[in-house]
Formats: C-alpha cells, structure tokens, sequence
C-alpha cells in the first residue's frame, strides 16, 4: 500500500453539500416551543436532516438545543410576567394563583391569612412588588404588612 503524499491534492468531497439554515430562525422557533416537525417544516428540510443539522451546528443533539433554547424563552417569558406584575394587579394575582399556588379562599392555617406561604409573603414585602393590606399576624395578634399611610 502506498502512501498519500502531503504536496498531493485531496480529492474533492462528494454528494450534497451541507444544508445552511437560518440559526437566529431556528432559536427563535425553539424559544416559542414548536416542534422538530414544525421547524423542519419551516425549513422545507426532513426532520433527520434538521438533527444532523443540530449535530453539526451545536455539537449536541436536537433535543438538547430545544431543551436549552425552550428553557431561554421560558425564563423570558417569566421576566415579562413578572414586569407586568408590577404595573397590573390582575397579572400578579394570576401569577400568584398559578404558579405560587396562592389562594383566595386559604384553607392551610400554616400559610397565614393571606393565602401566601411565609417564603413568598418575605420576597414580596423585602422587593415591593406587592403591596399587601394590612393582615392580621396569628402569633403576636396584631396587625403586619403595609402600614396605613
């Protein structure tokens, strides 16, 4: 067997050349949770071609980029609820409500009067994204929270 000398010219690559997409496209896409289906729909490509697309570009595997890019948006999303939690009270009681399991109607007395767990009731009164009325505190039997101004 001979060898290849290093002034040889290598020959040339053959078969398809690889497909480019649009990465800012495909990141957006993720962020908004569409599928490998949908993206590679987009793209006019296989779902397969979109993988090794992945592979190539990111170095990981598809579900990896959709995992990290979904959770990029997640936490985007998070941002803007929470900046429209500031200037509007019926997004902050959703968000209390759904995420913190907050409740008009508390039935746990370890959560206090107000329906806050102790944690959440701190966080909002040491940020000032809420202000709370008056509530009464069960230990000391007095009143706690915004003071009457």
């Amino acid at each position: 067997m001979t060898k290849r000398k290093a002034d040889e010219e290598q020959p040339k690559k053959t078969g398809r050349r690889p497909i480019e997409l649009d990465k800012e496209q495909f990141e957006e896409m993720c962020r908004l949770h569409f599928s490998q289906a949908a993206i590679a729909r987009k793209f006019g490509i296989d779902p397969k071609t979109l993988s090794r697309w992945c592979k190539r570009t990111y170095k990981v595997p598809f579900s990896a980029v959709l995992d990290q890019k979904r959770l990029e948006g997640e936490r985007l999303l998070v941002r803007t609820a929470l900046e429209q939690a500031e200037k509007t009270p019926s997004v902050l009681i959703f968000l209390l409500k759904n995420w913190c399991k907050y409740s008009d109607n508390p039935k746990d007395e370890a959560s206090g009067n107000d329906g806050l767990v102790p944690e959440l009731r701190k966080w909002l009164a040491d940020t000032g994204v809420l202000a709370t009325p008056a509530v009464a505190d069960p230990d000391r039997g007095q009143a706690q929270g915004a003071e009457a101004g």
